[in-house]
C-alpha cells in the first residue's frame, strides 16, 4: 500500500486517486459523463463533484455531488458509491422540484426554512470523535450538521439525520 491522494475538479464528474509511490493516477468512481447513479467504479455517476473527505471511521471517502444535491460515500477499496444524504432533483441540475434520494439516505426536511432552496453541498468535514459531518452549502451560504442516527442526539436507527443551526 502506498500514499494516496484523492482529488476532483468541479468540471469533472469523477473522483480520482494518485498513488504517490507509483506515480499513477486512476479513476476511483464516476466518469466524464454527468448523471446520477449509485454503483461501482466507473458505473457510478456524479454531477459536479466538489469537496472530498476521507472518513476516520471507515475506508470511505465522502464526496459532495453538488449538481445532484447529494452527499455520497465511496468505499475506496471497492469503488462502491452510495448516497448518504440529500435529495435528487427530478430533472438534471438544480431544481426546486425534489424527490427523496434512494437507499434511505437522509433528506432535508420539507418543514425546514432551507428546504425551499436546493441543497448544493461544496465541502464536507467529519468530527472523528462523534461521527458528525459538517457540510458547507453554497446556495444558502451555511454549514449543515449531519449526525449519525444512532447517536444520543438522534433517536433513529441508522444512517445520518440532519440538524441546522441558526443562520445570520
Amino acid at each position: 500500500s502506498g500514499k494516496i491522494v484523492y482529488f476532483t475538479g468541479s468540471d469533472r464528474h469523477a473522483v480520482l486517486a494518485i498513488n504517490l509511490l507509483e506515480n499513477k493516477t486512476s479513476i476511483v468512481a464516476g466518469s466524464s459523463q454527468p448523471g446520477f447513479s449509485d454503483g461501482r467504479g466507473t458505473s457510478a455517476r456524479f454531477c459536479r463533484v466538489n469537496g472530498l473527505c476521507l472518513r476516520s471511521t471507515s475506508s470511505s471517502l465522502l464526496a459532495c455531488d453538488s449538481g445532484n444535491g447529494l452527499l455520497r460515500a465511496i468505499d475506496v477499496s471497492t469503488g462502491e458509491v452510495t448516497t448518504v444524504a440529500g435529495e435528487i432533483a427530478k430533472d438534471e441540475g438544480l431544481s426546486n422540484s425534489q424527490e427523496q434520494s434512494p437507499h434511505g439516505a437522509a433528506t432535508l426536511s420539507p418543514s425546514s426554512p432551507s428546504s425551499q432552496h436546493p441543497f448544493y453541498p461544496v465541502g464536507v468535514v467529519e468530527d472523528a470523535s462523534s461521527g458528525e459531518l459538517f457540510v458547507t452549502e453554497s446556495v444558502l451560504r451555511c454549514v449543515r450538521r449531519l449526525v449519525p442516527r444512532n447517536s444520543s442526539s438522534d433517536n433513529r436507527n441508522n444512517g445520518m439525520g440532519r440538524s441546522d443551526g441558526d443562520r445570520e
